[in-house]
C-alpha cells in the first residue's frame, strides 16, 4: 500500500520540484495538513515500514526541490549561504558527534535540520505578489476547513477516532495505544489544565492534523493573518472568530501564546496603538506566566516543559559541545525508545543537550531571518503583502521564543508554514519594480 501511495504521488513531486511555483508550495502544505489523517485511514493496511515511508515523502520532496534549485541558482544571498553552512555543520556532527541507535539519530537530526531546510525550500519558490496573496488566502481556507472537521470531532466526542481505527495508527506511530474514557485515544488529545473546575480531562480539538498542539500552532497564524491583513475575505471578521475559537478549543498553549504576544506587538506596529499594545503585551505575559505555573502546580505538563530547558542548561558546563545527536529530545524518547532522565519538552534544551554551543547556529538563524524579512519590506508597495510579512515575521520570532519550553514548536508540520512564507521569493509588481529600479 505504501508503495502504491508513492507511485501515485511521485509525478506530482517531480513536477512541483522542477517547476517550483505556486503549486509547489501548495503541495507541501497539503502533505503537512493531511498526512496524519491519511495515515490514520491507511493504518490497518500498512506496517511500520510503510508508515515511515509515507511520513518521509514530504522530506524527500523538500530535499529534492532544494537540490533542483541549487543547479539552477544564479547567485546566492548571504542568509541563504548561512543556511547551507549550518546544514554542512550539522552533517559533520551527524558523522562525528552522534550517539544512540540509528533511529534515535535519524529522528533527532531530522528535527535539527528543519529550520534551515524550510527556508531553503521556500527560496526556490518564485511567486508574484498576486500569487503570494492567493496562497495566503488558500492557507487560511484550509484552516477554516480544519475548524469544520474539528467541530464535528468535538460534537461526536470521545468515540470519534474509533471510526478511523485510531488505535492502529497509534501503534504504528509510538508502539502503543492508550485507552481514555473507554476509547482508544491519545492522552495528548485531552487537557488536564481545567481538572480543578470539571474534575476530569477535557477533549481538545485535533482535526485533520490529529494533534491539538500542531493544529493550534497553525490556526494561530491563520487567525493573526485574518486580524491584521484586511481585505482578504468577505465576512473576514466572522472567519476570524471561527478560527480564534478553534485555537482556544485546541488548548494549545504554544499557539495561544503566539497569538497573544504577536497580536500585542502588531497592534503597535500596524495600528500604531502603542499604549494598547503595551497593555496587551503586559497582560499576555502575566497570563502566560500564570498559565505556566498553574500547569506546574496542577500536576500537568508545565514542570516537564521547564525541566526540558533547565536540565540541559545545567548540564551545559559539563558538556559544552553536547552529548551528541540522538542523545536527547522527545522525538528520540517517544519514537525511538531513548531512555534518559532529562525531559525532552524543550526544543532549545534539546539542541543544547545534543550540540552544546551549537545552539548559536539557531540563535543566529532566528536573528538573521527576522532582519532579512524587515529589509524585504521596503521592496513591496502592496500594503497587503507588507502586512502579511510583518505578521508572519513577528509570529515566527515568537514561535522560536516558545521553543524554549516547547519541543513541538519546531516540528515538520507545526512550523513549516511560518518559515516558508518568510522565505518565498516574491516578485514585486511592475510599478514597484520600476520605482525601485530592480
Amino acid at each position: 500500500m505504501a508503495i502504491l501511495v508513492c507511485i501515485v504521488i511521485l509525478p506530482f513531486i517531480l513536477y512541483c520540484a522542477a517547476k517550483r511555483n505556486l503549486y509547489s508550495v501548495k503541495l507541501l502544505v497539503l502533505m503537512c495538513f493531511f498526512q496524519n489523517i491519511f495515515l490514520v485511514i491507511l493504518a490497518p493496511y500498512i506496517d511500520k515500514t510503510g508508515y515511515n515511508i509515507i511520513v518521509l515523502i514530504k522530506e524527500v520532496y523538500v530535499a529534492l526541490s532544494i537540490l533542483v534549485g541549487i543547479f539552477s541558482m544564479k547567485k546566492i544571498h548571504k542568509f541563504d549561504a548561512y543556511c547551507y553552512f549550518c546544514i554542512i555543520i550539522l552533517s559533520f556532527c551527524l558523522l562525528a558527534h552522534s550517539k544512540g541507535t540509528w533511529m534515535q539519530i535519524l529522528v533527532s537530526v531530522r528535527q535539527l535540520y528543519l529550520p534551515f531546510l524550510f527556508y531553503l525550500f521556500a527560496r526556490q519558490i518564485n511567486l508574484s505578489e498576486n500569487e503570494f496573496i492567493k496562497f495566503i488566502k488558500w492557507f487560511i481556507g484550509l484552516g477554516v476547513l480544519s475548524c469544520g472537521f474539528g467541530a464535528i470531532e468535538l460534537a461526536i466526542g470521545d468515540s470519534f477516532w474509533q471510526l478511523f481505527h485510531y488505535e492502529k495508527y497509534s501503534m504504528l506511530k509510538i508502539g502503543q495505544a492508550n485507552v481514555v474514557y473507554g476509547y482508544f485515544n491519545s492522552i495528548a488529545m485531552y487537557t488536564y489544565d481545567l481538572h480543578m473546575f470539571f474534575d476530569k480531562m477535557i477533549k481538545r480539538m485535533s482535526s485533520v492534523l490529529v494533534d491539538p498542539v500542531i493544529l493550534g500552532q497553525l490556526l494561530s497564524l491563520a487567525a493573526l493573518l485574518l486580524f491584521f491583513v484586511k481585505g482578504l475575505f468577505k465576512y473576514q471578521k466572522a472567519w476570524f472568530c471561527v478560527i480564534a475559537i478553534s485555537v482556544i478549543l485546541t488548548f494549545a498553549k504554544g499557539g495561544i501564546v503566539i497569538a497573544m504576544i504577536t497580536g500585542a506587538v502588531l497592534v503597535k506596529q500596524i495600528y500604531g496603538k502603542r499604549m494598547l499594545g503595551n497593555a496587551l503585551l503586559f497582560f499576555g505575559t502575566l497570563l502566560f506566566i500564570y498559565a505556566l505555573f498553574f500547569s506546574v502546580e496542577s500536576g500537568s505538563s508545565g514542570s516537564e516543559h521547564l525541566a526540558g530547558l533547565f536540565d540541559h542548561i545545567n548540564s551545559f558546563p559539563y558538556h559544552p559541545f553536547g552529548t551528541g545527536i540522538g542523545s536527547e529530545g522527545n522525538l528520540a524518547i517517544n519514537m525511538a525508545g531513548l531512555e534518559t532522565e532529562k525531559s525532552g519538552e524543550s526544543f532549545v534544551g534539546t539542541v543544547i543537550g545534543q550540540l552544546g554551543i551549537g545552539i548559536f547556529l539557531y540563535t543566529t538563524y532566528t536573528y538573521g531571518l527576522y532582519h532579512q524579512t524587515v529589509r524585504r519590506l521596503t521592496t513591496y508597495s502592496n500594503k497587503c503583502t507588507n502586512n502579511i510579512l510583518k505578521t508572519v515575521n513577528v509570529a515566527t520570532l515568537v514561535l522560536f521564543l516558545t521553543s524554549f519550553i516547547n519541543n513541538t514548536a519546531i516540528s515538520f508540520t507545526s512550523c513549516f508554514i511560518y518559515i516558508v512564507i518568510l522565505g518565498i521569493r516574491i516578485v514585486p509588481d511592475k510599478e514597484t519594480t520600476k520605482k525601485l529600479n530592480i
